[in-house]
């Protein structure tokens, strides 16, 4: 029941109540977060030396596990309402999902999310869950933080991919994982080449106390369960899931990024709240050139402001666009927000929206399912992403959450280098490595043998040995003294015939070798070799891609699979496969692609390595066919087929400069006519040949993609060589004026670049940033002391120049000092603005606000609070109440108590009280938040800088 505060101001003053002290005393490293949802505020989290969370209804504090990664020099944390604990769906009805478990009824009353796969985009509420149901039990006999082996069993190819293994006795005893696939004796929890197959579910075991690494010496293996638990739902799903499908209840989880002290510079993990378990996530690798050390912080746009646009039903789709014809938007109002397809053709399907008309949205890439007039959609936030700034930078950075990927721009694709790809349900694709043509492999084996032998066992392997080669088998069941009475194919091999009584060797196993099979038919066979490990199955229907002959491209069920890179499918092929493109360093393929003709000229692409600390070189894509990219030499090497990933922006930055922000004078727009040689923006009123020689790219709607030389300019219309696009009312334009390709470059004291297709004002950048965004330098950051037409000079040198391979991106804002912070303002009475800014305090010293507008990529500089004359450096704290105020807590080197709030819609600011008792030394970090209790009171709790003090006062 909600309570209503009838405390008056004047007459009831602000109290600050003190708590229990924290367990371990604030430093630079240390951080807190809490939800912003009523339902889960109970507790906030507390990351210093080790991790803890405080109980606000207790009023006391409790350890959690330790992250796998220790933070150094300084740390950040974000509660993720909508994450939680994640995995994939191992069996299901309409009604009830079997999924991987943990102890107890934890999963009752959450929401549970089918995120891809068959069924995704349903969502429902957890009513109840079995007993933990146990699917196997043994004993290590190898162990280690990766992987489980034991020799007795005798398992499937991936029998158990998606389960729980739970330590239960031994080393390790007490910690669960899932297991990202099996071989026959061998579960594998972690794979450093996994987080773009297994986002979530990619954990190893921990070493740290009060865990240990699981070992087998003798007396101290541990003893396993393999568990699933059977949920049931208050609702009916229209669609069954499979065991394609993919869930997330959401329970809620931590993301913190930190800085570590070498190469990659940084670390991001995600804790799990639910399995008390930390999963390492990939790192900012080759987008910074140096540790990130100083004062930083990240902020997640989520589903707190709720939903803009709920319930419409496309009219007709395009690959990229959805048209609602009763729609009645503001032109780009949408850009980059999130279309959710919500049931319908397409269902679970969520995109970045690059621009939109009155009732047309297109999205940054194609629709993986085009949408029908079927979809049902809804129009939120983008809450698949997270912000980072600071770090004594005008950089901002963006993590995708979904797909574990860093971006400097805005994001178009993303996607694995893979000459020749093996596709399964809705996960990332296996890269092939070979693909040969057996002739008469067998393609059928009888359940029942013909001879069945003794002493077997399920499980036991065998040769068939009768004519063909390399052909094998599986016992899968057995009847009394082992005789065998069911048996599978477990490879196909070569050269057999049809016929009964085929003679077998035994493998593996106890069996007496009196046992022959039966083949049932025979025919061509693809034998399929993979790049890393799969999580396939016999059975599993894949979708091959990217060879030379047509034959081979196409869906195929496994009909054998004998190792976890190996197995079999039934093919009319007629010579082995060949990669119709393959990697090189000038060249990167994926074959699971189908993009527009040179759609991506221009476009930033970065190439990471494997892993979660990759290095990463980026690159200016000069042209690309339908699923390769043609780049400049990559001299960091070539893409590994299979492992290393990629991404595709924008060329400029997020938050990139603005030559001119009066309205009609602004070098974007939508056009409202054109021609084949001509752009015209009735709304603009530009000086007479302002951009001549400039460039300007096309970011959405007629001509997206393309990037077109200026010949001339008038007033209101951009002339050009002949295109193939006729601009009009959809073509979203920018010119290149603030971002664009190097030319030349010196490297002497004031370094310099000289830029290309610009004509700039002189000194219109002195004291902006530049950051060199591709090719040779990536990731430097650099001060412009001056500027003419086409120069940049700046404040020092370059730790490697650029050259005529790199581009740059101007930044609007200077760089973030200490004390700076980000907050999404999600919510507030000004609907009209509602989710659109970040708010980013510059710090070190400074008495200004500046204002990120999401939807349009623009930074407002030193929005006018009032008053201002408070500075904000090392120790000031910040915290957003989820309404109209952004709260702030002072600091500085006398250890300043005051504590104001600024209206976001007024910018007035107003003190708000003083803490009872003064800090320590201040230090940089934020441990102040705000906790909305469930009868809708908010509570301000703040943490002692150096100390292990906690107050908290009531907002009225």
């Amino acid at each position: 029941m909600a309570v209503t505060n009838n405390l008056v101001p004047q007459v009831d003053l602000p109290v600050w109540e003190w708590l229990r002290f924290a367990p371990v005393a604030t430093q630079a490293l240390s951080t807190l977060c809490v939800s912003e949802e009523t339902y889960n505020s109970r507790y906030m989290y507390y990351l210093s030396t080790t991790f803890w969370r405080y109980d606000t209804k207790m009023d006391s504090w409790q350890q959690l596990q330790t992250p796998n990664i220790t933070p150094v020099t300084t740390a950040t944390m974000r509660f993720a309402n909508f994450n939680g604990y994640s995995g994939n769906i191992l069996n299901a009805t309409n009604t009830t999902l079997e999924i991987p478990s943990l102890q107890g009824n934890i999963f009752n009353g959450y929401k549970i999310r089918l995120t891809s796969g068959v069924g995704a985009g349903q969502e429902a509420y957890i009513t109840g869950s079995t007993a933990n149901i146990i699917g196997d039990t043994g004993l290590a006999t190898t162990a280690s933080v990766n992987s489980i082996v034991d020799t007795l069993k005798k398992w499937e190819i991936n029998q158990w991919i998606g389960y729980s293994v739970r330590l239960v006795f031994g080393t390790g005893q007490s910690q669960i994982r899932k297991v990202l696939y099996n071989d026959t004796n061998t579960l594998y929890f972690y794979d450093v080449n996994y987080n773009q197959l297994e986002v979530w579910n990619n954990t190893p075991f921990s070493n740290l106390t009060p865990y240990a690494a699981p070992i087998a010496t003798a007396g101290a293996q541990p003893t396993y369960y393999i568990e699933s638990t059977t949920i049931s739902l208050d609702r009916t799903l229209s669609v069954v899931p499979d065991d394609t499908s993919s869930f997330t209840i959401e329970s809620g989880g931590i993301f913190l990024f930190s800085s570590v002290a070498s190469a990659p510079w940084s670390s991001m993990q995600y804790y799990d709240i639910l399995s008390d378990t930390w999963n390492t996530k990939t790192a900012l690798g080759g987008l910074v050139s140096a540790q990130y050390g100083t004062d930083f912080t990240i902020d997640r746009t989520g589903q707190h402001g709720g939903v803009y646009y709920s319930a419409q039903t496309a009219t007709t789709t395009t690959s990229r666009t959805l048209t609602y014809s009763a729609g009645a938007y503001i032109i780009n109002d949408l850009t980059n927000k999130m279309i959710r397809i919500t049931s319908g053709l397409g269902a679970g399907q969520r995109f970045r929206i690059v621009g939109n008309t009155n009732n047309t949205i297109e999205i940054c890439r194609n629709w993986d399912i085009q949408p029908n007039n079927t979809s049902v959609f809804e129009i939120w936030p983008n809450t698949a992403e997270i912000y980072l700034m600071g770090n004594a930078s005008a950089a901002l950075f963006k993590y995708s959450v979904p797909y574990d990927y860093w971006y400097q721009g805005p994001d178009i694709d993303y996607g694995q280098t893979i000459n020749i790809s093996a596709s399964y349900g809705g996960q990332e694709p296996f890269a092939i490595t070979t693909a040969a043509r057996n002739a008469n492999g067998i393609t059928a084996l009888a359940s029942a043998p013909t001879v069945g032998g003794t002493n077997y066992s399920v499980g036991d392997l065998f040769n068939i040995t009768t004519v063909g080669t390399v052909g094998k088998g599986r016992v899968t069941a057995v009847s009394g003294n082992g005789v065998v009475t069911a048996v599978t194919l477990y490879s196909s091999g070569l050269n057999y015939s049809t016929g009964s009584g085929k003679a077998t060797s035994l493998i593996s196993g106890s069996g007496d070798g009196f046992l022959t099979v039966n083949i049932t038919s025979v025919g061509t066979v693809g034998r399929i070799t993979t790049v890393q490990a799969t999580n396939l199955a016999s059975g599993d229907t894949i979708t091959i891609t990217g060879c030379t002959e047509a034959a081979w491209n196409g869906s195929y069920p496994i009909i054998g699979i004998d190792s976890l890179t190996t197995f079999d499918v039934i093919t009319t092929a007629t010579l082995t496969a060949v990669a119709s493109n393959s990697q090189s360093t000038t060249l990167i393929v994926d074959a699971t692609k189908n993009w527009g003709n040179n759609e991506h000229v221009g476009k930033i692409v970065t190439l990471n390595t494997a892993g979660t600390s990759p290095t990463s070189q980026a690159k200016r894509i000069l042209s690309n066919t339908s699923n390769t990219l043609t780049v400049g030499t990559l001299v960091g090497g070539a893409g590994v087929n299979g492992t290393s990933r990629y991404t595709i922006t924008q060329p400029e930055c997020f938050g990139s400069a603005l030559n001119n922000l009066i309205e009609n004078q602004k070098a974007y727009g939508n056009s409202t006519s054109g021609s084949l040689t001509t752009l015209v923006d009735s709304t603009k009123n530009w000086k007479n040949g302002r951009w001549a020689g400039y460039k300007f790219r096309v970011m959405a709607g007629t001509g997206v993609g393309q990037e077109v030389l200026i010949t001339s300019s008038s007033n209101n219309t951009l002339t050009y060589s002949i295109q193939t696009f006729t601009p009009d009312a959809t073509t979203q334009y920018k010119i290149m004026d603030t971002y664009g390709s190097v030319s030349t470059a010196t490297n002497v004291t004031n370094a310099t670049i000289t830029a290309t297709a610009v004509n700039w004002d002189v000194n219109k950048f002195a004291g902006k940033r530049v950051r060199i965004t591709s090719g040779t330098g990536l990731g430097q950051e650099v001060q412009v002391l001056s500027n003419t037409f086409n120069i940049l000079t700046f404040t020092g040198t370059f730790v490697t120049a650029p050259d005529a391979t790199s581009t740059y991106t101007i930044y609007e804002i200077p760089a973030r000092g200490l004390g700076t912070s980000a907050l999404w303002v999600h919510s507030g009475s000004d609907t009209a603005n509602k989710g659109r800014f970040l708010f980013s305090p510059r710090g070190g010293g400074s008495n200004l606000f500046d204002r990120y507008n999401i939807t349009t990529n623009i930074w407002d500089l030193a929005v006018n609070s009032a008053p201002h004359s408070e500075t904000f450096t090392t120790g000031t704290m910040y915290a957003y109440d989820g309404n109209n105020t952004i709260i702030i807590h002072r600091g500085d080197a006398t250890n300043t108590m005051r504590t104001f709030g600024m209206n976001i819609n007024t910018l007035q600011v107003d003190t708000m009280g003083m803490p009872p008792y003064a800090h320590g030394t201040s230090v940089i970090g934020n441990r102040m938040e705000v906790v909305t209790t469930v009868d809708n009171l908010n509570y301000l709790y703040i943490m002692r800088h150096t100390g292990q003090e906690m107050w908290r006062t009531l907002l009225f």
